[in-house]
């Protein structure tokens, strides 16, 4: 009796397994992912920050207004906060964050370790200093975004492409 149990029980999880493991997406999941592919290698799409971990001894915090990364083909505009140690004050104090327009920008698109993975490197050239942003995106709009600054510290951002 008891072996008769565990062989079914064995059975039922080894079957709920491989069917779990060949369910197929769903369209509209398909569609949310070739649509977002299409935006990453046509560089049009917008990341939202909702996370941000600073270097250092600061706390990382959850973002209560809105703050992105706009990219397009022709420009890259930044609109994050910035926690963390700066290694020069800046020119203009009404500044504060990440802020930028940039026209003048090399884009870079790898395709990450796993299918549906994309790593972003943009490196903004006409900025007073050197700023590097790298993008992890994944296949359900998920992204990770660090923020490498030639005279601060640099900051990671955890959100979402729209």
């Amino acid at each position: 009796m008891k072996k008769t149990l565990i062989i079914s029980l064995v059975t039922t999880f080894v079957f709920g397994l491989f069917s779990c493991s060949t369910s197929k997406l769903s369209p509209e999941v398909q569609e949310y992912q070739k649509k977002l592919q299409e935006q990453v290698e046509t560089q049009n799409y917008r990341f939202v920050a909702n996370y941000a971990i600073p270097r250092g001894n600061f706390q990382p915090r959850y973002l209560t207004s809105e703050y992105d990364l706009k990219i397009s083909k022709d420009t890259v505009e930044a609109f994050l906060p910035y926690y963390g140690v700066a290694y020069e004050a800046p020119v203009d104090l009404t500044g504060g964050g990440i802020k930028f327009t940039s026209k003048d920008f090399d884009y870079v698109l790898n395709h990450g370790k796993r299918p549906g993975n994309w790593i972003v490197n943009i490196r903004i050239k006409d900025q007073r200093r050197e700023i590097i942003l790298t993008l992890n995106i994944w296949e359900n709009g998920d992204a990770d975004l660090n923020v490498m600054d030639t005279s601060r510290q640099s900051i990671f951002f955890r959100g979402k492409i729209e």
